[in-house]
């Protein structure tokens, strides 16, 4: 039977510090890229996209992130969530991104909820950069 990814109270850490609160949901993917291609291996793009919640308060989205805009920061998605060992039911991924410019407000009529508005962000992980492990001591190149 294949092993499933329990994502059920996930940790994802943008730049040290948690942010899996901040949002409700999320997507990790690898794209072919044939601009990368090389003789020896395909061309990926690897990308992870979180669906957040636009929030201004001190553990808001805006607060940790802003000031990280356009600077290149170590991105570690662990499943099983914070402090949960690798296993190849948890395999956690890691990889450096550039955050991106995001919007300051995202809202239509009716979504605008004590002052939370839905966000995604997807932040686009470096060439290379992408690894993951199941045992917290090897890891493998992904992308």
């Amino acid at each position: 039977m294949p092993t499933k990814l329990d994502v059920k109270n996930p940790s994802i850490s943008i730049g040290g510090t948690e942010m899996a609160c901040n949002g409700n949901g999320i997507d990790v993917t690898f794209t072919p890229n044939p601009a990368r291609d090389t003789w020896c291996e395909k061309g990926v793009d690897a990308r992870l996209v979180n669906a957040m919640f636009q929030s201004f308060g001190p553990d808001g989205t805006e607060t940790i992130l802003r000031p990280l805009v356009n600077t290149e920061v170590e991105i570690i998605f662990n499943p099983g969530g914070e402090g949960e060992p690798a296993s190849v039911d948890n395999q956690i991924i890691k990889g450096t991104a550039i955050v991106p410019p995001f919007d300051f407000v995202s809202a239509k009529p009716g979504d605008n909820t004590e002052g939370v508005t839905n966000l995604q962000i997807t932040f686009a992980f470096l060439e290379g950069s992408v690894e993951k492990t199941i045992d917290d001591a090897l890891w493998t190149a992904m992308a």
